[in-house]
């Protein structure tokens, strides 16, 4: 599974490549430690994404109508996107 990823702090805990970034985090709670674990099984693979790209962004944020129109087009598929293969 990829899990498309625009925040850089997000994608390095998950992927645990910084280790200060672990250093930092040593008071999240073992719980939300589970998409670590899933990536260093190999069950997950996060994938850096652009904050422009971030498709998910239409049902999590309000923007403007030139970003809503360009992922409602890539939603309906008329527009191909490198980023949804």
């Amino acid at each position: 599974m990829k899990i498309h990823e625009d925040n850089e702090a997000a994608a390095a805990i998950a992927s645990s490549d910084a280790e200060t970034t672990i250093k930092r985090t040593k008071a999240v709670d073992v719980r939300y430690h589970y998409t670590r674990e899933k990536v260093e099984r190999g069950d997950v693979q996060v994938v850096p994404c652009r904050t422009d790209d971030m498709l998910a962004d239409i049902l999590t944020k309000c923007l403007g109508p030139d970003k809503q129109k360009h992922f409602w087009s890539i939603l309906r598929g008329y527009q191909h996107n490198a980023y949804l293969e």
